[in-house]
């Protein structure tokens, strides 16, 4: 169906809503079809509504506009289900391009706000919304919004943009939706993120997207003042280029989700141009709810993934964590984070600075829990570096971290091995050294051994007596009873506490029932089950399972 049959003109200056609307409602109620504007210019001095089984189409050069303000395409009154625009380009009045980062633009005049507006019964931010269900947008164009260029809310089944261009506007913005699917699209010089993906929506897949320029945050996965962030995410293989804070922002206890495989640029920026920031300035932000009380959160980010993904020139830090858990950051590339002074451009950052231009952060520890961080490379290549240390803090015990390199930062600091017991079936090599379970085994010091009260002497034997293994020798008091006879304390505590095996290598010791008690990270006793002889020289090895 042609809206020119309609009475549509396409000269920029008739008003074409009547026509189109016509043309929209005609084949909604011969059971659906598209509805096709020729290449033209259609005005619009007030907002089509979305039909039921209709496809709203167009070709290169099919472009509306709006002549007021308000939104091109409106649906919130009116039931719909399967409604889809294709090849159109929407229009608005911002005429300031700006080439890095910022907030604020001007604009020519009156026009529209938004291309498409849809608020469905999910929507909890309205009150009498229809039904709107299922919704598709593909290969279209936004650009010059004075608003978010799409704002899709409560809708019910599947909402699709794919291949869309989104050029000078604030961000594409969804809450409240069943499933939503962002998927191929090129978002530049956002007023605001690139995509918001926000409270409400259920099941959420943002992938292969491409975002430029934007003054605050690329992807936005999170809730928004009072609501939590959204739950079931995938974000994969988007590319994200010169943000003004985060490159992906997980905020406000978003949960259960996938952040794998995308490419973060973030150009050190410190905020927009207009809007500084120190506290963004992130590849990857993962925190909890609210976000008003950092260090008390009430619910936490929870159950996420950051794997594989490749993070540069981050102001702040590669990957930022506050308040999560049971989150994972592996196999991650971190390089050339930090600057030389924090956003007002004269506050030397210093080199021992914890807060600042560091590879993995993490705020607040005690709000976090069960943090594997492992496998992550963070390295500066610049002639002078900025990264002041590839892990903070590499004590906390949420934080399980394990098998990370650093290189070229301006602190030594060594993220290899800290946190709570890893469990390896297997011993692994470290720049010389042979580790197990986190714990030195090969070229070990020796360990301190202490005679039981059921003993008159015990000292390391001719074969040593060290961290993994040794052999113990000692002698029975001269009126023994069964109990400790000999107590091992470890030159290196383990990261857990290990199992220990005992040997007896005499038949004194045989005879006595030898075994191990009071295990702790720190060492271990042997006791005897039965009373050894007096004087009875009793000899045994050990070997610590870690």
């Amino acid at each position: 169906m042609n809206v020119r049959d309609h009475g549509a003109v396409g000269d920029g200056a008739t008003d074409d809503s009547g026509a189109i609307q016509d043309a929209i409602d005609a084949a909604s109620d011969a059971g659906g079809g598209t509805v096709y504007l020729p290449p033209g210019n259609y005005a619009c001095s007030s907002s089509l509504t979305p039909r039921s089984n209709v496809t709203l189409s167009g070709d290169a050069g099919s472009a509306l506009h709006h002549t007021a303000v308000s939104a091109i395409i409106y649906g919130s009154a009116v039931a719909f289900t399967d409604f889809a625009v294709e090849g159109l380009t929407f229009l608005g009045p911002v005429d300031e391009s700006p080439a890095t980062p910022k907030r604020g633009r001007t604009a020519s005049g009156p026009g529209a706000q938004t291309a498409v507006f849809l608020t469905g019964d999910l929507d909890t931010t309205g009150s009498g919304q229809a039904r709107l269900t299922n919704f598709t947008m593909r290969d279209c164009a936004v650009r010059n919004m004075t608003a978010l260029p799409i704002r899709i809310g409560g809708v019910r089944g599947k909402v699709s943009v794919t291949g869309c261009e989104f050029t000078n506007n604030q961000d594409a913005g969804f809450l409240f939706c069943e499933e939503v699917i962002f998927q191929g699209n090129h978002v530049r010089q956002s007023a605001d993120n690139g995509v918001s993906l926000s409270r409400g929506n259920g099941k959420i897949s943002c992938v292969g997207n491409t975002f430029e320029n934007c003054a605050f945050n690329g992807i936005w996965v999170a809730g928004f003042l009072t609501d939590k962030g959204p739950a079931n995410f995938t974000v994969t293989g988007n590319v994200v280029r010169d943000v003004g804070h985060n490159g992906i922002y997980v905020d406000y206890a978003s949960k259960y989700g996938a952040i794998t495989g995308n490419e973060i640029d973030c150009g050190l920026f410190r905020g927009p141009s207009d809007r500084p920031s120190d506290v963004n300035g992130a590849g990857i932000y993962l925190g909890g709810f609210p976000i008003t009380d950092r260090g008390n959160p009430t619910d936490r980010a929870e159950g996420i993934t950051v794997v594989g993904n490749h993070i540069r020139r981050a102001a702040r830090a590669g990957v930022y964590l506050n308040g999560v858990r049971h989150v994972q950051v592996t196999g991650n590339q971190i390089s050339d984070v930090g600057t030389a002074h924090l956003a007002d451009g004269t506050t030397v950052i210093e080199s021992g600075d914890l807060t600042q231009n560091i590879g993995i952060l993490m705020e607040n520890p005690v709000t976090s829990a069960d943090v594997t961080v492992a496998l992550n490379s963070v390295v500066d290549t610049r002639a002078t570096p900025y990264t002041n240390q590839g892990l903070v803090p590499q004590s906390a015990s949420a934080v399980n971290a394990h098998l990370n390199t650093v290189t070229g930062t301006r602190q030594a600091g060594n993220p290899l091995e800290t946190g709570p017991t890893r469990t390896w079936q297997a011993a692994h090599h470290f720049n010389g050294d042979i580790r197990l379970n986190a714990h030195v085994i090969g070229g070990g010091t020796a360990v301190t051994v202490a005679a039981g009260a059921q003993s008159a002497s015990a000292a390391a034997g001719s074969n040593g007596a060290k961290d993994n293994a040794g052999v113990i020798n000692t002698t029975a008091a001269a009126a023994p009873a069964a109990g400790t006879i000999a107590r091992v304390t470890y030159a290196t505590a383990y990261g857990a506490i290990p199992k220990v095996v005992l040997t007896a290598r005499n038949a004194a010791a045989a005879a006595v029932g030898l075994y191990v008690t009071s295990e702790s990270v720190a060492g271990f006793s042997v006791a005897t089950a039965m009373v050894p002889g007096a004087g009875a020289a009793l000899s045994f090895a050990y070997h610590v399972m870690g």
